[in-house]
């Protein structure tokens, strides 16, 4: 990579040092005078100065001598950084997925001039990833909004329930996008098997995938394991409740007194025949959760798991990130895929 904008070169070697130690990307600086082996394949970034405050990015596809020149203000900050080079090498903001109108309804009434940022790019790959609300790109629920109360992307696993578009509806996901600062599982995903992918023929299962670094061993999302993420990666002890968990509608307590993991079941559940969970915390006993069916037949339910840390995952991909309870109101609803 090559730095003309030296008013960020701090922020973006940190951000190009965080990509690094995080995936399996290398990035060495151009100096001047020194030559540059290019005895492999590999991408030149190049950071420029851009005289607005407009930044603009060019997507990078890997492959030999692919040049790309990112555009940076002299006041831009590091995380913005960090996600223009992201955008550069690939990633996308979730909601601009060619899919998203499965995962988010746009809130268009509360979109205060910056329309094109909402509109899909109908040519994106995802590369086998789902839509991940953790994703390191997802932006704040409430972007660009004229009225900041409302949302302008909201999930549809909560919004067909409270069918309004309050921001304090979806506080499991504001919380889970105001506190991620990393990559997730999929981000990882993505950028290994676009920059290093195995070779390997061997298909990993629930969401797993190899890269050229670790050809023969799947990488697994959490939950999973094994050499090809086939093993579903219950952990607890005598303590925790069973395996799988059949939902009525009466109302069943569960107690968790340790780290516990477990898969919520309905009777009868079939493609065609849908089911809604209420779940409710004790506010005297925060390791109870109370679980029952609810009756509304256009709420699609299929099944919860609940992993370490009080995550929910409730979508197809099991690399999608998971939601914490940690914070939440005392009673919600979530609606899966």
């Amino acid at each position: 990579f090559n730095i003309t904008n030296n008013t960020v070169k701090d922020d973006i070697r940190r951000a190009l040092y965080f990509i690094g130690n995080e995936t399996c990307l290398t990035f060495k600086e151009a100096i001047s005078g020194v030559v540059v082996d290019t005895d492999y394949t590999y991408t030149k970034l190049t950071f420029s100065p851009f005289p607005s405050h407009v930044n603009i990015t060019y997507n990078v596809r890997s492959g030999v001598n692919k040049l790309t020149t990112i555009y940076l203000s002299t006041n831009e900050k590091y995380f913005d950084i960090l996600q223009w080079i992201l955008e550069a090498l690939g990633l996308i903001h979730p909601h601009q997925r060619p899919d998203r109108d499965d995962y988010v309804k746009v809130n268009y009434n509360n979109i205060k001039g910056h329309n094109k940022f909402f509109e899909k790019k109908s040519d994106y790959d995802p590369g086998g990833t789902g839509y991940d609300f953790g994703s390191i790109m997802h932006v704040p629920l409430n972007k660009y909004a004229k009225n900041d109360s409302q949302v302008t992307l909201a999930p549809l696993s909560m919004e067909a329930i409270y069918r309004n578009f309050s921001y304090h509806n979806f506080s499991l996901y504001n919380k889970l996008i105001s506190e991620t600062k990393t990559f997730s599982f999929n981000d990882k995903k993505y950028l290994s098997l676009k920059f290093c992918p195995s070779n390997s023929t061997h298909e990993c299962k629930y969401g797993g995938y190899r890269t050229s670094l670790q050809p023969y061993t799947c990488v697994c999302p959490e939950g999973f394991k094994g050499t090809y993420c086939s093993e579903f990666n219950k952990f607890g002890d005598s303590s925790c409740p069973k395996g799988i968990l059949e939902a009525t509608s009466e109302i069943k307590n569960i107690t968790i007194k340790n780290n516990c993991s477990f898969v919520f079941s309905g009777t009868g559940l079939t493609e065609s025949n849908n089911l809604t969970l209420r779940f409710e915390l004790d506010k005297n006993q925060s390791n109870v959760i109370k679980i029952r069916e609810q009756s509304n037949s256009d709420l699609i339910k299929k099944s919860e798991i609940l992993y370490e840390n009080g995550l929910f995952k409730i979508y197809k991909d099991p690399g999608s990130s998971g939601l914490s309870l940690t914070n939440s109101s005392n009673e919600f609803c979530l609606r899966t895929q």
